[in-house]
């Protein structure tokens, strides 16, 4: 018997297990209920625009099916038949803004919560698909399994959340939910369930955390929240839970993080936080918890940090923080902790990164950094960590980076750097690494990137710059409307010249 041609592309995305259990049982009524409601859930799917998400297997799988891994299509094709039926009702209720299915995978983790999704009413189901605040749901259930309606219904009704909260729940009955607090709650209750009431009630309580506060809560009982500092601690704190109050204290009443500090921490006790020093931090911190006065100061102490540094501390132990290198610092290790003292000062005496480097050190040893330089590299390894010495060498020795490359790479051999260029460039690679020489020369090479090119290639292909040179403007335009993406050719510039 042929399979049901809607059948074989059903039945194609399953795994190779899969697929082997099913194709010989294919008649079997169990296993054609199961291949049914994949039809139809996939269905719901395409007419309401929803991307099936991913896994990161090889080959990768829709999550939608490798949560079944461990199920038997054939001896338990009820409850596989069941989890797709409840999917469809899922994501038949979920808003038009969600975009993808990852919103429901996210929250199942092994067969129990997959058995126990088929076992819940089809009105629960849907009541949840259907929160306006279903992402944040999600996240906190994240492993967790789809919670249950009424307690997704108690944590959406706590006062505290509400607009305005300041300790009295009927003041604020009738406020709309308070859309950014409980999106702060749920990073820091990320893969750790709904929290308690008394649990989000004594953290949104904190003294602490309200504006002016200088180390008296009596004396800031009446102020609002400090949102800034809220984003900063859900940051640090992302799927830690929610944090106690000594922890929090104490890392706000932190000497080395109030303005002016030189290594006194009582010659600034008085003074107030620094706002930008503690944007770095928690951005280094990110998911990390918050970090222990030793770490901080260490890192703030460090020589290399200060304003003039050319490799010897003593020389600017009374200088200021260099807070251009610092936001590069903290950029390039977003979210992997405050660095070591080794890896900064390896980082900032990269000959490379001097003023006029062409490839020999020995030559522009004793000059200064090139900030121009050190933001670009900044920018392309945003939460890559410090890059090694060898692929900020590599990068910087690329030929086609070089002005007037038009594909020789000898011809351009001692042509300085193409600063409008490598700006492009590392627009492109925000957060995606140091590109290869490959994907660059790729790049670069694309016929539809030349003045007056029409959509022949070979027209434009000439090696005479003055014929032919680069449309500066076609690539500003890739930039602007594709920030953020890497360089990725075929993205950019489909070969049709109706593309624009």
């Amino acid at each position: 018997m042929d399979i049901d041609p809607d059948y074989r592309e059903i039945i194609a995305k399953f795994s190779v297990t899969h697929q082997h259990q099913i194709l010989p049982y294919r008649s079997h009524p169990g296993v054609k209920t199961v291949l049914s409601n994949v039809s139809t859930l996939l269905k719901t799917l395409e007419q309401r625009g929803i991307q099936l998400s991913m896994n990161r297997g090889n080959p990768p799988l829709p999550t939608l099916f490798s949560k079944l891994e461990r199920f038997n299509m054939v001896t338990e094709h009820q409850t596989c038949s069941g989890y797709f039926q409840k999917a469809n009702v899922f994501f038949s209720a979920v808003s038009t803004t969600m975009n993808n299915s990852g919103c429901l995978t996210s929250m199942l983790h092994g067969k129990n919560s997959v058995t126990l999704l088929t076992h819940m009413d089809d009105g629960d189901v849907a009541a949840i698909a259907a929160s306006p605040f279903l992402k944040q749901i999600s996240s906190m259930c994240n492993g967790k399994g789809l919670p249950e309606k009424a307690k997704v219904e108690a944590f959406l009704k706590l006062g505290c959340l509400k607009e305005g909260w300041q300790g009295i729940d009927e003041a604020v009955k009738d406020q709309p939910l308070d859309r950014a607090l409980v999106t702060h709650i749920s990073s820091m209750c990320n893969g750790r369930g709904l929290p308690e009431k008394a649990d989000v009630e004594a953290f949104l309580k904190l003294g602490c955390l309200k504006e002016g506060w200088q180390g008296m809560d009596e004396a800031v009982k009446d102020q609002p929240l400090d949102r800034a500092l809220v984003t900063h601690i859900s940051s640090m704190c992302h799927g830690k839970g929610l944090p106690e109050n000594a922890k929090v204290e104490a890392f706000l009443k932190l000497g080395c993080l109030k303005e002016g500090w030189q290594g006194i921490d009582e010659a600034v006790k008085d003074k107030p936080l620094n706002r930008v020093l503690v944007t770095h931090i928690s951005s280094m911190s990110a998911g990390r918890g918050l970090p222990e006065k030793a770490k901080v100061e260490a890192f703030l102490k460090l020589g290399c940090l200060k304003e003039g540094w050319q490799g010897i501390d003593e020389a600017v132990k009374d200088q200021p923080l260099d807070w251009a290198l610092v936001t590069h610092i903290s950029s390039m290790c977003n979210g992997k902790g405050l660095p070591e003292r080794a890896k900064v000062e390896a980082f900032l005496r990269l000959v490379c990164l001097k003023e006029g480097w062409q490839g020999i050190d020995e030559a522009v040893k004793d000059q200064p950094l090139d900030r121009a330089l050190v933001t670009h590299i900044s920018s392309m390894c945003n939460g890559k960590g410090l890059p090694e010495k060898a692929k900020v060498e590599t990068f910087l020795k690329l030929c086609c980076l070089r002005e007037g490359w038009q594909g020789i790479d000898e011809a351009v051999r001692d042509q300085p750097l193409d600063r409008v260029l490598v700006t492009h460039i590392s627009s492109m690679c925000h957060g995606k690494g140091l590109p290869e020489k490959a994907k660059i020369e790729a790049f670069l090479k694309l016929g539809c990137l030349k003045e007056e090119w029409q959509g022949i290639d070979e027209a434009v292909l000439k090696v005479d710059i003055k014929l032919h040179p680069l449309h500066r403007s076609l690539i500003l335009y890739a930039l602007n409307n594709h920030p953020v993406q890497g360089v990725l050719v075929s993205h950019y510039f489909p070969r049709s010249p109706v593309a624009f």
